[in-house]
């Protein structure tokens, strides 16, 4: 299950961690890729990730970030 952190504008890293020192995702970047991936007919998570890590478009709203 994937853990959100609440945005903050004045973060000082790009990797943040939970209590338990896992990387969190970025809640602003799901909720643009998110009706990216299902305007483009994706519906699986792992697909997601892989558009993340090699679509342009994913890259330039993801802002690098990887879900």
């Amino acid at each position: 299950m994937p853990r959100f952190k609440h945005h903050d504008d004045n973060q000082t890293s790009m990797v943040v961690k939970d209590s338990e020192n896992r990387p969190v995702y970025d809640s602003a970047s799901l909720l643009k890729i998110i009706p990216l991936t299902h305007s483009k007919g994706i519906t699986s998570s792992r697909e997601t990730k892989q558009c993340c890590e090699t679509n342009i478009i994913f890259k330039a709203v993801s802002g690098m970030s990887r879900p």
